[in-house]
């Protein structure tokens, strides 16, 4: 089935708008693997545009100071995207992520995949990503200790929450963060919690969050930028290829055919199984009735011989019921006898 343009501009929406990939296959009647590639394409385009042109571009940095020279908070924070077991507990595997928001209007923030969250790596994206004069708060992990030492921040407060959520003196905490994080792992995937994988992910939720007032706009204009390969023809692999797929549409369209025969040839053999249960119940019937007429009933059907052995059978029903009813009375005299016996038994040994 050919991929119009409608069905195109169909899955860019739909994707925009974080739609179900199996709603959009059965919609548009495509594959997985049509729609996972379509996936795959709107995901490059945005995470190049990320990095080049958004929050990931090179040379930018969030905090600093505002324009009336105050320092600009940023909350730092890392967090584990992997998978629990009984879905409780905390994460036995996945991938470490790095993430940083400020605060202001902007909300500016970053999101990195590292292996480790070591003081190595993490005085790294301080210094790559984040101002120097800026106001940094983070939680009391000891690898943030020497970042305003070495200069990578003016200001460094920590809140510890073992204790406490909101530092009382300083008022440091990093809500701003954690509200960032259950939103990121939302948009993300479970299957793509994983080194390599979340990557790209990542990317794309910081264009969503960067563009959210024109999400349809900015898709465009990513797909607009993205870098394609040019395509080569070749027209002996497109001759090639052409006859492989009617080939397969040859193949495709004989096992069709056969099947629907099949289909046909069992409904036939059902309609003539059928056709012979009647027929010989129809036999059974006539068979019936020729064996009463040789046994000298006059009824013309098998409700008139039934009627016929019924008056046959009166008298002898007569003389069965007055048996029974002779019966009847005699274990009743019985059962009188027995208890009266019973009864002057026990009345002589009370006495």
């Amino acid at each position: 089935m050919e991929f119009s343009h409608a069905d195109l501009i169909l899955q860019a929406r739909w994707w925009a708008g974080g739609k179900n990939s199996s709603i959009t296959k059965t919609d548009l009647h495509n594959n997985s693997e049509t729609t996972a590639n379509w996936k795959k394409n709107f995901r490059e385009a945005v995470a190049q545009m990320t990095v080049e042109k958004g929050w990931m571009r090179p040379g930018l940095r969030i905090g600093g100071l505002h324009t009336d020279g105050t320092r600009i908070k940023v909350y730092i924070d890392e967090s584990l995207a992997g998978h629990v077991k009984f879905h409780r507990g905390k994460p036995t595997d996945g991938v470490w992520i790095v993430g940083a928001v400020e605060e202001t209007k902007e909300r500016k923030f970053f999101f990195i995949a590292v292996e480790d969250r070591s003081a190595k790596t993490l005085e790294a994206i301080i210094e790559a990503h984040i101002d120097k004069d800026s106001h940094l708060i983070s939680d009391c992990w000891t690898r943030y200790n020497n970042v305003k030492e070495k200069g990578l921040v003016a200001e460094h407060d920590r809140v510890n929450h073992s204790e406490e959520f909101k530092d009382e003196v300083t008022g440091a905490c990093t809500n701003h963060i954690k509200g960032t994080w259950t939103s990121m792992k939302r948009w993300i995937p479970k299957v793509r919690w994983r080194m390599g994988a979340i990557f790209d992910d990542l990317l794309k939720y910081m264009w969503r969050r960067e563009h959210h007032t024109r999400i349809w706009d900015a898709l465009w204009e990513a797909c607009a930028a993205m870098e394609y390969e040019p395509v080569v023809r070749n027209r002996e692999a497109d001759a090639k290829r052409k006859a492989e797929n009617a080939e397969a549409d040859s193949l495709l369209a004989e096992k069709k055919s056969a099947v629907k025969a099949a289909r046909t040839e069992a409904e036939e053999k059902y309609k003539t199984k059928r056709a012979l249960q009647k027929l010989a119940a129809e036999d059974e019937e006539a068979r019936m009735q020729m064996a009463l007429q040789l046994e000298g009933f006059d009824g013309d059907s098998v409700e008139a011989a039934l009627l016929t052995e019924k008056e046959l059978m009166a008298p002898y029903e007569k003389e069965v019921k007055e048996a029974r009813d002779r019966f009847h009375k005699a274990q009743r005299a019985y059962d009188a006898a027995v208890y009266t016996h019973r009864e002057g038994i026990s009345m002589e040994a009370s006495s």
